[in-house]
């Protein structure tokens, strides 16, 4: 079966979690130990957040990826950035992003910064550079008004 991506609502809260803490030990913050009542109250908050978004990935009826993303305006300028708070997939991460970039148009805004957590980085390069995000370091960037 193929994979469907698209915005989260609540009723998609506990999977998120349950999916959450399945990914959560091959992610970069895997050290770190995972508090499922954390995990759920971020995402209900996210979900509520006007400059917040939640996007998951379905197979099967499974949730296979999330990206949690929210925008905030630059230090230096009235303009918007956006970036990731989460960003895991084991299917469906291309549909996440572009779901995401989409979601920052709407927002008007001019800059991207992503990081990956996913601790394995193959096909992240490839992936990124297809939706014109740039590598510095460990996180991706995307100047000018997303179109």
């Amino acid at each position: 079966m193929s994979v469907i991506a698209r915005k989260a609502s609540l009723i998609d809260v506990s999977d998120i979690v349950a999916f959450g803490k399945s990914a959560h030990p091959d992610s970069n913050w895997g050290t770190i130990p995972f508090n499922a009542a954390c995990f759920r109250q971020s995402v209900m908050r996210s979900l509520k957040d006007v400059d917040s978004c939640v996007f998951i990935a379905r197979r099967d009826g499974d949730v296979c990826g999330l990206l949690i993303g929210c925008t905030t305006p630059l230090l230096f300028s009235p303009l918007y950035c956006a970036t990731d708070q989460v960003f895991v997939a084991r299917s469906g991460g291309d549909r996440l992003l572009r779901l995401f970039l989409d979601w920052c148009k709407t927002k008007r805004v001019v800059r991207v910064d992503m990081g990956n957590s996913q601790a394995d980085r193959r096909g992240m390069d490839r992936l990124m550079s297809r939706y014109g995000m740039s590598r510095a370091g460990g996180m991706y960037f995307r100047n000018g008004v997303i179109a």
